[in-house]
């Protein structure tokens, strides 16, 4: 809520208007002046409020007493023996008194701001938060105010003025255009996400990243437009949505295939690790690494959204590849594009 205060007018024909709103460090005084030797005749009290006092603590109570202090039980079974057992109860203690809470603090102290200025200040629009698919095809206009941060607030007003000693001073206002050019091959409206401009406090205007997005994006700027170009994106949960597929042959021939159910390796780079381990024992499971190295690219075939690891053709000794072979796999997946990489691993443990 604004409390405004306008049309004071002093003998030399200077103008002050005072504006008091809300402000999280207790109050924010805002003055518009032509002349910084008529703010002598303001008096300002922007102290802040007390602190409540504290609460008294509760009164404590009295212990439970016991209602017998010594007893004993004995049972006896079918076959005629018996076993007694001993039981002892105290009292309870007394609870003791609790503290009183400890009083609040004070509010802080009121900041001012001050405009060299007759009109007052225009409104602002300095943060947009829209999801990408919502994006218009027109620019998006967005403004701040732009404020110096001064010392010596309580020289400037009346003595006994009661303001914090460090004010804002306006030094203007910036204000950006920003347009989303969306050239990805696939439309925007599938994708999840929001984007985030802002205006920061030195005027430049700041994209943040989409959640959850990866995005092949280049920006420019040319005058006060900013042009977020997107080329390609890639939501960041379909990255890693792999699975095992079928596995065939056997020695030699033997392959493991993997499937991208989001359909994005056509973007995504993908590198494969693998442990190979073949049980070592007749008894319970002990597994002992025969192969753990990444595989060369130029071993795997990709078909669309299918990958097809020859496992027989990596440098395993043949024994380890027969039939009847107790075989734990762990396949590492790494998943990269512009910058952005995820990691999802894959387990198969069975029997050749």
């Amino acid at each position: 809520m604004i409390i405004g205060w306008e049309g004071y007018r002093y003998e030399h024909g200077y103008t002050i208007h005072i504006d008091m709103e809300s402000y999280r460090y207790g109050g924010m005084l805002t003055v518009y002046y032509q002349d910084p030797t008529q703010l002598r005749n303001v008096s300002v009290n922007a102290a802040g409020g007390e602190g409540g006092r504290g609460g008294r603590g509760g009164h404590a109570t009295w212990g439970c007493d016991c209602y017998k202090h010594e007893w004993s039980i004995t049972e006896c079974s079918e076959d005629g023996s018996c076993e007694t057992e001993e039981y002892t109860c105290r009292d309870g203690s007394d609870g003791r008194h609790g503290s009183d809470g400890r009083d609040g603090a004070s509010g802080s102290t009121g900041v001012a701001r001050l405009v060299k200025q007759t009109e007052q200040l225009l409104p602002e629009n300095a943060q947009e938060r829209r999801a990408i698919a919502t994006f218009p095809s027109t620019p998006i206009e967005l403004s701040r105010n732009l404020w110096e941060t001064r010392t010596g607030a309580q020289a400037l007003f009346a003595a006994g003025s009661v303001i914090s000693d460090t004010y804002q001073q306006y030094t203007g206002r910036a204000e950006q255009q920003f347009q989303l050019i969306w050239e990805a091959e696939r439309p925007a409206s599938v994708l999840s996400g929001n984007l985030n401009l802002a205006i920061n406090e030195q005027g430049e205007l700041q994209v943040n990243p989409v959640e959850d997005l990866w995005i092949d994006s280049t920006l420019s700027t040319e005058g006060d437009l900013t042009t977020y170009r997107v080329n390609g994106a890639v939501v960041a949960s379909e990255a890693t949505r792999l699975t095992l597929g079928r596995n065939s042959g056997r020695g030699e021939q033997f392959t493991l295939n993997v499937i991208d159910l989001a359909a994005a390796s056509d973007l995504v780079e993908t590198r494969f690790y693998l442990r190979y381990r073949t049980n070592d024992s007749n008894r319970r499971p002990v597994y002992v690494n025969r192969y753990e190295d990444e595989i060369p690219s130029n071993l795997i075939t990709q078909e669309y959204n299918r990958f097809t690891i020859p496992i027989g053709q990596l440098p395993i000794r043949d024994r380890y590849l027969r039939d009847g072979t107790e075989v734990s796999m762990e396949l590492v997946i790494t998943r990269s594009y512009v910058g952005n990489s995820a990691e999802q691993t894959l387990d198969w443990t069975g029997q050749l």
